[in-house]
């Protein structure tokens, strides 16, 4: 059920009286004029200005979207009193005609476009009639020269041989033209097809608001007789945006990232936003605004009890099927935390924008920013054969980097390809990836491995190996390179691990994940290096290691 939205200034006794026993109603005509998207949903404004005569006015907007909620929409009236306002999004009175006229000159382009076609196949119509009768003059001229009620006399044989001969000649002349006319109309019908099908598509994108709209009423008074500026806003949920990166990397001595950052909107509202003011925002009001609670945390003892042997079969466990079973413990409740990194961002457009409804999606220019890189290699030998290409910057925007699932990446101008760009905060550095450099080769190879049980599940107390990893510059340029590997961790007393490394690397739990190894090394042109791990695991007898 749809209720009456009151506007907050209006009188207890106003609201008791019959205002519209005595308003007129004025029909407000009314489009979006100014937009602020966010991730998820929108919020649409209209603006208009109205000239009232002095008394009480019913002003009806009747075309707002039709899935509009009333309790998010939100009147401002100015040069007048707001008395009340109403929703009403079905069973309406019939409502003006408010057609632009760019719909109507279609909707007359595609009348004029199906006269012609209907004109046409009337033509053609008549063609095929003229067909039909000549074939039927023909085939009775055709039945009259065999029929064996012909007269005897020669001379009366003769002219009416020579009527038939003449007049099948006369109807197959006629046949010939009515199909030569019907090849033409119907060549030309293609035509016509397709001006009524271009007029027709041409109206079909003027018409991408919905047709069903809902009525919104207002009733004000204007104490003397002026302009009024109704500003009336709504919510919508069928909106979003979403940014979109271009990153340009110019390599050479002094590297530079140019990092073109746009935005992708669409929206499905119900209504078309045409030459609106745009604002795209990066808050989300419909997530969460206010901190989370914490519960108290009960914890407690209990007695211990016996270990019960494990049932293994069907008859054991229908046996206590009708044990009492424990209570279960009940934990403090969870709430979801939607995370909000650093402050809100807000992007106006100086230039007004379009978006049609669900048939747009548009992409705008924000802005370009410049940073300086620190270029470099990185090999993980474990899974690739080449390495790839780095840059490592600094957000030094002042802002954040709003995260992204298309960014794509371009090396000297060539795309290299796409990837998803996580948020990058105001002052965190972060590293790109731009491709694979095909001349630093890698190859990872096991030169020896002691255990007494191969495979998955080791039996034996003891493995001892050694890997051997090599890395070469095929290519023409020095490389910084970080090579990236592994060692085995435990985290039990029964297990012993002990590893070394030939040379030994620059950084052990890199990125503060154990057992991760860098190395940091320079690679000159044409120059090739090695790395070898030795790693040793010792367990208590009769332990499987996993």
């Amino acid at each position: 059920m749809r209720f009456a939205i009151l506007a907050p200034a209006v009188a207890i006794s106003a609201l008791l009286c019959p205002l519209t026993a005595w308003a007129d109603t004025l029909a407000i005509d009314s489009a979006p004029s100014a937009i602020t998207v966010y991730p998820r949903g929108a919020l649409v404004t209209r603006t208009t200005t109205v000239t009232l005569p002095q008394s009480t006015h019913d002003l009806v907007l009747a075309d707002l979207p039709q899935y509009v909620d009333p309790a998010r929409i939100s009147v401002r009236l100015a040069g007048a009193q707001l008395q009340s306002v109403s929703f009403r999004d079905r069973n309406q009175p019939p409502a003006p005609d408010q057609v632009s006229a760019r719909i109507t000159a279609a909707r007359d382009a595609v009348k004029a476009a199906q006269v012609t076609l209907d004109a046409l196949d009337d033509r053609i119509a008549l063609a095929q009639i003229a067909v039909q009768a000549a074939k039927a003059q023909a085939d009775f001229l055709t039945a009259l020269g065999t029929s064996e009620t012909l007269p005897a006399d020669v001379d009366t044989l003769r002219d009416l041989s020579q009527m038939i001969g003449d007049q099948t000649l006369a109807a197959g002349q006629s046949a010939q033209t009515a199909r030569t006319s019907m090849r033409l109309l119907n060549a030309e019908r293609e035509d016509r097809v397709k001006d009524l099908n271009d007029a027709q598509a041409a109206l079909d994108a003027l018409l991408t608001a919905d047709q069903d709209r809902t009525r919104l009423t207002l009733t004000a008074t204007a104490a003397q007789a002026g302009a009024a500026t109704l500003e009336v806003s709504y919510q919508v949920d069928s909106a979003l945006w979403y940014p979109v990166y271009d990153l340009r990397l110019t390599t050479g001595d002094t590297p530079t990232l140019k990092m073109e950052r746009g935005a992708e909107v669409a929206q499905n509202s119900g209504e078309d936003w045409r030459d609106v003011a745009l604002t795209l925002a990066t808050v989300q009001p419909s997530g969460q605004t206010r901190p989370s609670e914490i519960y108290p945390e009960l914890r407690r003892v209990e007695d211990r009890e016996d270990p019960q042997p494990r049932m293994r079969s069907e008859a054991a466990l229908g046996a206590t099927a009708d044990m009492a079973l424990p209570a279960p413990v009940m934990e403090a409740p969870t709430v979801a935390m939607t995370m909000l990194d650093g402050p809100s961002v807000q992007y106006a457009f100086p230039r007004p924008v379009s978006v049609a409804n669900g048939a747009d999606d548009v992409r705008i220019a924000l802005d370009s920013v410049d940073f300086t890189p620190d270029v470099f290699a990185r090999a993980v030998p474990l899974q690739d054969d080449v390495a790839y290409r780095m840059a490592r910057l600094t957000n030094t925007t002042g802002e954040q980097l709003l995260g992204s699932g298309f960014a794509t990446a371009f090396v000297d101008g060539q795309m290299v390809g796409q990837f998803d760009f996580a948020p990058v905060a105001a002052g965190e550095k972060v590293d790109l990836a731009f491709g694979p450099i095909q001349t630093l080769r890698l190859n990872r190879v096991r030169l020896n491995r002691n255990e007494a049980d191969r495979g998955i599940l080791s039996r034996s107390s003891e493995i001892v190996e050694a890997t051997r990893i090599d890395i070469e510059n095929t290519g023409d340029r020095a490389w910084r390179v970080e090579l990236i590997d592994r060692v085995p961790i435990t985290e039990q007393a029964d297990l012993e691990i002990d590893w070394t490394a030939q040379p030994a690397p620059t950084v052990t739990g890199h990125n503060d994940r154990r057992g991760i190894l860098m190395w940091d090394m320079a690679l000159a042109a044409g120059e090739d290096a090695s790395v070898t791990l030795n790693v040793e695991m010792n367990w208590s007898e009769g332990k499987v290691l996993r």
